[in-house]
């Protein structure tokens, strides 16, 4: 669960990344044990019945004060530790930073919806799509069609009745098109249609606790397999017609993959998740023909561990791809990579360097009022027991990113966004709810 370290690193910086760990890994941790059904390998499990319902984040209009910093342990006489205790990180130095607060949105943020519990969810056009733990919809959807008015609206999405007990409160989202959601579940790759109808099962070697990959008008979908007898896991893709394609070759691994559509075809990335190195790669599908062209390593990244995915969004001009990962020994952040529409080795590269490392880093990318946009969560400050912060940043080659603060709470265990005509649907699990709000274009 550990970010690896280079081995050269000195004793200063294994102390600053063992101070990286943040709350929300160790809750789900703690909840992992908890889990009333005890069963091995599965999500966690139900959080108490009685638990009171929590106070929504904090909306970007009031973020959350810095985190204060531990006041160092004394003994019962009250005298201070040794001078061998490590100190709390220090923020990050003025050029050190590469990221900015945005001046003038470009965007309307509407009403915050808590739409039910903690649980794998996504957004669509239409609202959130929880899935349940019997393998079942549950959607919360818009009351009404985005506002037309030149203020943030309420943006009201329905309320669901059902209670925490019937999902799980720590899990990968499913993937969405216009008309199905596809999950993993048992070993499975699954979908249903948006409209109803029964679970259909599509392949029987997916790994638990992974994520699946989909682009859509075919649908064609991704996804990492288990590993079987020396075979580490690969990313596999499934065609239209059934036919399916290993994207990994042979000697390499995979961790995560994405999928994102470059005209005709389709680029897939995906990692090969290591303790000491990342390999990045990149290839393209040819749709017409269903054949892979070959490999390409388009980076290479430090460490990174089980929870690391990498997401990508498409455009004209190319694909851009964004991994949260250790930078270097001491600093961690939001790693960009701006693809050409054939990929190639060393594309252009720029970070949005986080004031600490989080265990579990979630973000994601889309188009969205016609420019390439990724969230992604931060932590609010360098201490340990930081709050966290969801960022909304356009995708560009500039030297110093722009950003801004779309809600903050304890902990975020994932996020989407979807777009749609004139904005997107962001939905997100954040101290254990589910949690959607319209973003519109100005």
């Amino acid at each position: 669960m550990s970010h690896a370290l280079e081995s050269g690193a000195n004793i200063a910086s294994v102390r600053r990344f063992l101070r990286s760990r943040t709350l929300p890994s160790l809750i789900a941790l703690a909840l992992a044990a908890c889990d009333s059904h005890g069963s091995s390998g599965s999500p966690i499990g139900p959080l108490p019945a009685a638990a009171p319902k929590p106070k929504k984040p904090k909306a970007s209009a009031e973020p959350l004060p810095p985190s204060p910093e531990p006041a160092p342990a004394g003994d019962a006489s009250g005298r201070s530790p040794g001078k061998g205790k490590p100190k709390p990180p220090k923020p990050l130095a003025t050029n050190e930073k590469d990221d900015a607060p945005v001046e003038n949105s470009r965007y309307l943020l509407d009403g915050l919806n808590d739409v039910g519990p903690a649980a794998p969810a996504s957004a669509f056009a239409h609202g959130v799509v929880l899935i349940t733990r019997g393998d079942e919809l549950a959607i919360s959807r818009l009351v009404a069609p985005p506002s037309k008015s030149k203020k943030p609206a309420a943006g009201a999405f329905e309320e669901l009745t059902r209670g925490p007990q019937d999902f799980w409160p720590v899990a990968r989202g499913p993937a969405l098109t216009a008309t199905h959601a596809y999950w993993i579940s048992k070993g499975r790759v699954v979908r249903r249609a948006l409209a109803g109808g029964d679970l259909e099962v599509l392949t029987n070697d997916a790994r638990d606790g992974t994520r699946v990959a989909v682009t859509s008008s075919p649908d064609v979908v991704a996804y990492i397999t288990q590993p079987v007898g020396k075979q580490d896991s690969l990313a596999r893709v499934r065609l239209p017609d059934g036919r399916q394609l290993d994207l990994t070759p042979e000697g390499a691994a995979a961790s995560s993959v994405s999928l994102t559509r470059a005209g005709p075809d389709v680029i897939a990335s995906y990692i090969d998740g290591r303790s000491g190195m990342t390999p990045v790669h990149a290839r393209k599908l040819r749709m017409a023909t269903g054949a892979l062209d070959p490999d390409v390593v388009v980076w290479v990244s430090g460490a990174t561990q089980g929870m690391t995915e990498i997401a990508s969004v498409g455009t004209d001009d190319g694909s851009w791809l964004i991994l949260p990962v250790e930078r270097d020994s001491v600093h961690f952040g939001l790693a960009t990579l701006a693809l050409e529409k054939e990929p190639k080795m060393d594309p252009p590269l720029r970070w949005r360097t986080y004031e600490n490392g989080l265990d579990r880093s979630p973000s994601a990318a889309a188009l969205l009022c016609g420019a390439p946009t990724a969230i992604y969560v931060r932590p609010a400050d360098a201490s340990p027991t930081a709050h966290q912060e969801l960022m909304l940043s356009e995708l560009t080659l500039e030297e110093t990113a722009h950003s801004e603060q779309l809600a903050t709470a304890r902990g975020f265990a994932d996020v989407s966004l979807y777009p749609v005509a004139e904005g997107a649907v962001l939905a997100y699990v954040a101290d254990r709810r589910t949690w959607a709000r319209l973003i519109r274009c100005k």
